[in-house]
């Protein structure tokens, strides 16, 4: 596997001009330092599989993150009090776990983020080059934001798998939105598109 996973085949729309590079790189270029070395987590499977709620998530108080659901996506009860919202796509084995939450601030800013995600799933630490190369652009009249997938390296184990991981950045105001799903590659890749659809939905009220 790649250290760091290539571009999405799905096109975003282009932006006019430099907007986006500019932008990108100002994403890029702000926030701290946070450790990238975290440890490997492992991924489960949710058991169950909740009713499905309603495809459109309300808007709260001004500056809260809306979307649309992807056809077959589903809200479900976030039992997490770090999150703002838990969603799921898929059935049985090939369900995945969906982590909308914020932070204030920059929350150390993209490039920290991303190494630690990176270091989640057994990756070593990446450049600030690297990482604005891989990322997709996600510019849309509501919200403006970049997503990276990471794959894992090839586990020892030749029945394992290797785990992946997407995840969205969008700095709003003073606060940062996360939106983030780990799990094994070959079930990740089956809702590639639909995670791309949902962070081309977002949304701020």
């Amino acid at each position: 596997m790649t250290t760091l996973a290539a571009r999405s085949k799905r096109t975003v729309p282009p932006v006019k001009g430099a907007r986006f590079g500019v932008g990108l790189a100002a994403l890029l270029a702000v926030g701290g330092c946070d450790d990238p070395n975290a440890q490997v987590r492992s991924y489960s499977v949710p058991k169950e599989t909740p009713p499905p709620a309603p495809a459109v998530a309300p808007v709260g108080a001004t500056g809260d993150m809306a979307w649309s659901l992807p056809a077959g996506w589903r809200a479900v009860e976030n039992t997490n009090t770090m999150r703002f919202a838990t969603l799921q796509a898929g059935t049985a084995a090939e369900t995945i776990e969906v982590a909308i939450s914020r932070l204030g601030g920059t929350a150390g800013g993209v490039p920290a983020n991303v190494n630690r995600w990176r270091g989640q799933i057994g990756l070593p630490a990446a450049s600030t080059e690297d990482i604005a190369h891989a990322a997709i652009p996600i510019e849309t009249p509501h919200a403006t934001g970049l997503v990276v997938d990471l794959v894992g390296p090839d586990p020892a184990d030749e029945e394992a798998v290797a785990m992946r991981m997407f995840a969205a950045i969008f700095p709003v105001a003073r606060e940062t939105w996360f939106i983030k799903t780990t799990g094994p590659a070959p079930v990740l890749e089956t809702h590639r598109d639909g995670f791309l659809r949902l962070c081309e939905s977002v949304r701020f009220g």
